[in-house]
């Protein structure tokens, strides 16, 4: 059965979850035993998984759809590991054809050329989001500066999000000049300087 698999030119650091993408074009005849997923491959390093659907998959008039997802590490506090969460709401990239070779093309392309994802979310450790940093972050994103808002970073925010907020846009003298002369780490006050 392995020698009907379709070959792949794979890149380092990616590991394949499923691979049920074989070197023929899809049969008709064959539908009803068509899996859901024919190919799916996951990057630690890159926080991206490779998926290939047959959409959708019980007909014959269907196509192949290649997407790139963004793979978000979330700490299980109970089993004290990094579960992975798989955004398929929005993905990275997507291709929908019915061409297989496209598909092969595209799949290699991707694991030689898919940049890592960049996880915003200010983290204290693997998978673990640091509150309330975190939502401070995400209240400066949404909400815009506010004095209330740079009061409580600097009493109860991390490095982190005061290095942010220094590059806030709303950011101003005054309040560069109470970072200044706080007791906010040295990296902070330096850069509050410049």
């Amino acid at each position: 059965m392995y020698e009907d698999l379709q070959p792949l030119r794979v890149s380092a650091g990616w590991k394949i979850d499923r691979n049920l993408f074989f070197d023929e074009e899809i049969d008709p005849e064959k539908m009803d035993t068509l899996p859901e997923t024919l190919f799916n491959a996951f990057s630690e390093s890159r926080y991206r998984a490779i998926d290939l659907e047959w959409v959708p998959e019980t007909r014959k008039s269907g196509y192949f759809q290649l997407s790139v997802v963004n793979v978000i590490p979330v700490y299980n506090e109970t089993t004290k590991s990094i579960n992975w969460d798989y955004d398929y709401d929005s993905p990275y990239y997507e291709l929908q054809t019915t061409d297989r070779k496209k598909v092969v093309s595209e799949i290699e392309r991707l694991m030689w050329q898919t940049p890592p994802f960049e996880d915003e979310r200010i983290l204290k450790g693997p998978g673990q989001v640091d509150e309330p940093s975190e939502s401070f972050r995400l209240a400066l994103k949404n909400e815009g500066l506010n004095q209330q808002l740079f009061e409580d970073i600097m009493s109860k925010g991390n490095r982190s999000i005061q290095n942010i907020l220094i590059d806030h846009p709303d950011i101003q003298p005054d309040m560069l000049r109470t970072i200044i002369a706080s007791d906010a780490a040295k990296k902070v006050r330096k850069k509050a300087e410049t």
